[in-house]
């Protein structure tokens, strides 16, 4: 009978600095060797971090642009066919398209999938809902990632040179590294 390994798959390496300078170099440095799976954690956006990663730009602005036009034609072909097509009624003589009396019920709908559309896109994007990352076993992150610190986390294989890239991060200014592996 065979056994199931408990071998980790993957592991993560997270560096802690205290300036987004060191934060920015190490973003480099780690892109630089051919890491591609790098990623950072702070309390508050960080400007410069899509740059040194070479990200490419946000997708949202199209998301959002896509749900306010799906929403205000939408919601101009609902009126249209509500009042004009299936259910006319002539009230005082007049028009059936009235598009002045419908730019409230319009602007109304186009927020609202703008807004519904951002969120989605922007979850589904993040691949969210993640409920638990293996990151967040380390203590030191878990304490100071939200509060105080700028941490940087790049994913190897497990065993493919983590000492390496431990010591590149050190030299780097890192405050604190950590190795957390994850096991399937």
């Amino acid at each position: 009978m065979a056994h199931a390994t408990t071998e980790p798959t993957r592991s993560w390496i997270l560096a802690e600095f205290t300036h987004l300078d060191g934060l920015l170099s190490a973003c480099r440095k780690m892109k630089a060797a051919g890491h591609s799976d790098i990623d950072t954690y702070s309390p508050y956006p960080l400007h410069g971090v899509d740059e040194a990663l070479g990200w490419k730009p946000s997708r949202i602005p199209f998301i959002a642009a896509t749900g306010a036009v799906l929403g205000g034609t939408g919601a101009l072909l609902m009126m249209y066919y509500l009042n004009a097509v299936h259910y006319p009624i002539n009230v005082a003589n007049r028009l059936l398209i009235s598009t002045p009396t419908w730019i409230p019920i319009m602007f109304e709908c186009t927020v609202l999938l703008t807004g519904l559309c951002t969120f989605f896109g922007l979850n589904a994007l993040n691949g969210l809902p993640r409920p638990h990352h293996p990151v967040f076993e380390s203590e030191a992150f878990v304490k100071t990632a939200t509060s105080s610190a700028y941490w940087i986390s790049v994913t190897v294989p497990s065993g493919e040179g983590d000492q390496q890239i431990m010591d590149e991060l050190r030299a780097v200014g890192a405050r604190t590294v950590d190795l957390v592996k994850e096991v399937p």
